[in-house]
């Protein structure tokens, strides 16, 4: 029996699917995955619709030991990915209305008030790299 965990990336938003961005954080994720002796079997670009989304994930819940998302966690009316996983999980979502607030407020803030040297491209994926 093969011992070897097995992950889905999903990279969720309709702007990928459309062109408008770029999906570069599924070959980071993946790459850091394998590192770790995960082996990627699927890597797929999501659309903004909760019904396709559930789909997907209930498919890959039932093939793969883990599923990791990367977008759709926003605040914004298309961010659906939480609101989906907890349907599909079987778990009531609580939109925390105050946590919202707060969110929706930093982003404001950090929007018109630029903090410190922005990083490069490089420097991201080096400062999360302790993260996997």
């Amino acid at each position: 029996m093969d011992n070897t965990v097995t992950a889905a990336v999903f990279a969720i938003g309709s702007e990928l699917l459309e062109g408008s961005i770029t999906d570069t954080n599924s070959a980071w994720i993946g790459s850091r995955l394998v590192k770790h002796g995960i082996n990627v079997e699927d890597v797929r670009l999501l659309p903004d619709n909760m019904d396709r989304m559930a789909e997907l994930f209930l498919e890959a819940a039932e093939k793969y030991d883990l599923i990791i998302t990367t977008g759709g966690l926003g605040p914004t009316f298309d961010d659906l990915t939480a609101e989906v996983v907890s349907r599909v999980a079987g778990k009531n979502y609580i939109l925390n209305e105050e946590q919202l607030e707060h969110i929706k407020k930093t982003s404001r803030q950090v929007r018109h008030k630029p903090q410190g040297k922005p990083l490069s491209s490089g420097e991201a994926p080096r400062r999360l790299q302790n993260l996997l």
